[in-house]
């Protein structure tokens, strides 16, 4: 809903078409001429490859596996009910 107010607002596709001409940049040009960019993304990939595999192990867990301390207490959501309808 909100791109498509947006599309009717004036001057919407002219300061679409600026700012895609010069898209903000991630890496200083320092790092790119350098070419420390590739340098930098693979330990982030192996780091995030390792904690997904971490989390998909731990939520893969049974139940009987999770260790539970105290009480597990159930939060159903209210009753909802709509005071401008009157049911008398």
């Amino acid at each position: 809903e909100m791109f498509t107010h947006d599309k009717t607002r004036p001057g919407f596709y002219d300061t679409l078409k600026a700012v895609l001409a010069q898209p903000p940049s991630e890496y200083s040009t320092l790092k790119r001429i350098a070419g420390l960019c590739p340098l930098f993304t693979v330990p982030i990939v192996v780091g995030t490859n390792a904690a997904h595999k971490e989390f998909k192990n731990w939520h893969r867990r049974a139940e009987t596996e999770i260790k539970v301390q105290g009480t597990l207490n159930a939060y159903p959501p209210p009753r909802w009910r709509n005071p401008s309808c009157s049911t008398s």
